[in-house]
């Protein structure tokens, strides 16, 4: 996930989608409900990381001012 979600949110995109089906497919056919809940725990923490390592401290802090100049008028990826 990383920046994927990430940027879209800094710059001000109320909600931002993960293109990894198939993680929450492997996690109901591991531990059903149980993994998918520990496949959404890790894309929060990749999220958490994400924002800690840009500085960021909470979603509402998120801003293009924490993009680099060169990802900040980038078109989120398709």
């Amino acid at each position: 996930m990383r920046i994927d979600v990430f940027r879209p949110l800094a710059l001000g995109a109320p909600a931002a989608t993960v293109g990894r089906p198939v993680l929450y497919v492997y996690g109901l056919a591991f531990d059903g409900s149980l993994g998918v809940q520990s496949v959404f725990e890790h894309l929060r923490d990749e999220m958490r990381s994400t924002m800690l390592l840009a500085g960021a401290r909470s979603m509402s802090e998120l801003s293009p001012t924490y993009l680099r100049p060169d990802h900040a008028s980038a078109a989120a990826p398709v």
